[in-house]
């Protein structure tokens, strides 16, 4: 990183809400939830739309970037990482799987730089990586991330993580810190937020989620935005870039799981291991099944826009092919609300538009881009 970009890096973080300071809360109860204004989202552009369209690998875990020209880059966790225009033309595919410069193993939290610069996190490699969209290979420089990281995000070119210790036993409170991780000097604390651990000191280690428990989710933006929630209430924190940290509360009523849910919860378990019954699924899984929770978690994810905007998502109805998502601009002031599809990818967006890869005709995945209006 350049001694300007770095000077300009460390002034943003210095300009991000210290987590001492106090929190305002933007408070909802349950009715003004409810009757929250309904935005329209209007398709302007639309990608891989045939199912033969060439260039279009888009895997489960695919990830979008729209580019200053309109065009997108797609990015599967493992590659390729595909370029269309704004037309929906195959322009080319951008790097290649390896260890050289530029080249990836694995892709995660992939963004732009102020430069114009695609950058992503490779754990294989502990490094983040950054390249030119003219296949030019930027800086890229080894890292020495901690191994108890729950969230990456990659903020102009540099790492910052949600670093989450192990305590006494699995579950037990701690204190996260969002941080960034430097290739020289002390790393920067950003936030602290109250959460689970993910680990025990001699305890068991990690276990597989209950179904119906609630979940932390965390989400960390290009701007250096930073989206918290433990998912057990309908409680976000936000630590914007600029300005003071907010939270979001809602008086949301707990919802009880009724035997529909459980019965379909137990169906999935079941398709997904291909068996026909409890008994042949494998220990952890049914161990997991008897730990399920008695009522439904509020929160199902959160994703910060490369602006602040924060999307917070319901956890859907059994039976709902929509999920409610909740959209605040950066200071916490409510935009509306919209829904999506149940299996839809918060990509990429701004306040004004937002790029959802959502399932087509066929059940292939698109990218379509949409214009967001109140």
């Amino acid at each position: 990183m350049s001694c300007k970009r770095a000077t300009l890096f460390a002034l943003l973080l210095s300009l991000t809400a210290h987590p001492t300071h106090a929190q305002r809360v933007v408070h909802e109860t349950f009715a003004q939830w409810t009757k929250a204004r309904q935005l329209t989202l209007t398709p302007n552009a639309r990608w891989c739309a045939a199912a033969d369209a060439v260039g279009c690998e888009l895997s489960d875990n695919a990830d979008a970037l729209l580019l200053p020209d309109s065009g997108i880059l797609t990015l599967n966790l493992t590659g390729p990482i595909q370029r269309y225009a704004q037309t929906g033309k195959f322009v080319g595919t951008l790097s290649r799987r390896g260890r050289g410069p530029g080249e990836y193993r694995y892709i995660t939290a992939p963004s732009l730089t102020t430069s114009g610069l695609v950058a992503w996190y490779d754990q294989t490699q502990h490094r983040v990586t950054t390249i030119a969209l003219d296949g030019t290979p930027g800086p890229a420089k080894q890292l020495m991330p901690p191994v108890t990281i729950a969230a990456v995000g990659v903020v102009n070119g540099a790492l910052v993580v949600f670093d989450v210790p192990a305590a006494s036993k699995l579950g037990d409170t701690v204190v996260g810190v969002f941080h960034t991780v430097p290739d020289s000097g002390a790393p920067r604390t950003i936030a602290r937020v109250r959460t689970r651990s993910n680990g025990g000191n001699g305890g068991p280690g990690l276990m597989m989620p209950a179904p119906f428990s609630s979940q932390m989710m965390s989400s960390i933006g290009w701007s250096g935005d930073i989206a918290y929630s433990s998912g057990a209430r309908y409680s976000v924190e936000v630590f914007p870039s600029v300005g003071t940290s907010w939270r979001i509360d809602v008086d949301m009523p707990s919802r009880a799981v009724t035997r529909a849910d459980y019965d379909a919860m137990v169906a999935e378990k079941l398709a997904e291991s291909k068996v026909k019954s409890v008994a042949q699924l494998q220990p952890m899984v049914r161990d997991a099944i008897a730990r399920a929770a008695k009522t439904m978690p509020p929160l199902s994810n959160v994703k910060v826009l490369r602006d602040g905007t924060v999307w917070i998502a319901s956890t859907p109805v059994i039976g709902e092919k929509s999920v409610r998502w909740d959209v605040f601009d950066r200071s916490g002031v409510r935009v509306g609300r919209t829904s999506l599809a149940r299996d839809a990818h918060v990509a990429d967006g701004e306040r004004s538009w937002v790029l959802i890869i959502e399932r087509g005709a066929d059940d292939v995945p698109v990218v379509v881009r949409y214009a967001v209006s109140k």
